[in-house]
């Protein structure tokens, strides 16, 4: 090695230079590197303007979701109040173990003990039994007279 070189050392990596190399690199004052950094800068009035009719167009968009929202939380909500009906009727139903239905039935007027009663054709059981009144003590004749009979 020359004794005009110098050899700088850095941690694995190392430079050799001659003395006017190393005088030219640490003689500059001034040394410059672009680089791109983000710092504030002012509007303009178009940009300003853009601004405006951007956030504007955006409020109403917002709006329009918040009311379609709306409109799909209720449209849900009543179904899952549906559901949670169903679930309740469900549950008293299997819980008390009988449900209401229509049910073909009959009702059988007995003129010689003086009852009516209903009973279930599915199962003929009585459901109602009563005396029966006066007026339904009367019986009809069982015979038919022609509406437009002249002898009459």
């Amino acid at each position: 090695m020359e004794a005009s070189e110098i050899t700088i050392i850095h941690g694995d990596k190392s430079v050799t230079m001659t003395g006017e190399e190393f005088a030219a690199a640490t003689s500059q004052r001034v040394k410059e590197k672009e680089f791109r950094d983000v710092l504030r800068c002012e509007l303009t009035k178009e940009e300003l303007d853009d601004l405006a009719g951007s956030l504007a167009e955006q409020q109403l968009e917002l709006q329009e979701l918040e009311e379609q929202k709306k409109a799909v939380t209720k449209d849900f909500a009543g179904k899952i109040e549906a559901v949670q009906a169903r679930i309740r009727s469900g549950s008293n139903t299997f819980r008390q173990r009988w449900e209401m239905r229509e049910v073909e039935c009959v009702e059988v007027k007995n003129f010689e003990s003086g009852e009516l009663y209903s009973k279930r054709l599915d199962t003929g059981e009585v459901i109602k039994r009563r005396k029966l009144t006066s007026a339904e003590l009367d019986r009809e004749l069982p015979i038919s007279i022609p509406e437009n009979d002249p002898e009459q």
